[in-house]
């Protein structure tokens, strides 16, 4: 599947459980894609989202960068490590997830960009709850189940 409203490849997504879904527009294809790449029909869904959110975007992602200040990952805002680097640590929000028992939260994934400027993801991912000031690591179990570590 895809959420850009392109036609699914053997490079897409596979579908294996629930989606997350970004704020705002979506466009989602889903289709049987086989080993040889051909692609079956295309079923097609828009969706809007809009959140009765407490704490925006923008604020989840700056309360991530104040954690990673505290616990000293990073020693400047812009997420610089060291002066002798211009490599940093990014955290961008990727979408929003239901946690079971525990409510809505904006996921926040750590990227690092190289000196070159080349970004890649650690695989480290934030949860920070849309109703509330409050961060989280964010663990997945081999079932594809949330989980909310503290932090500090």
């Amino acid at each position: 599947y895809t959420t850009d409203g392109t036609k699914p490849t053997l490079q897409s997504a596979m579908y294996t459980g629930p989606i997350p879904m970004p704020l705002g527009e979506s466009i989602y294809c889903f289709a049987y894609v086989a080993e040889d790449g051909s692609c079956g029909k295309v079923a097609q869904r828009s969706y809007h989202l809009e959140l009765d959110a407490q704490v925006s975007v923008t604020e989840a992602e700056a309360l991530v960068v104040e954690y990673m200040l505290i616990l000293r990952k990073i020693f400047k805002e812009d997420g610089t490590f060291s002066d002798s680097t211009t490599a940093r640590y990014l955290y961008q929000y990727e979408y929003v997830t239901e946690i079971e028992g525990a409510g809505n939260y904006y996921v926040v994934a750590e990227v690092f960009r190289d000196e070159s400027g080349v970004e890649s993801k650690t695989g480290s991912y934030f949860a920070v709850s849309t109703g509330q000031k409050k961060c989280y690591k964010l663990i997945m179990d081999e079932n594809n189940k949330f989980s909310l570590v503290d932090i500090l």
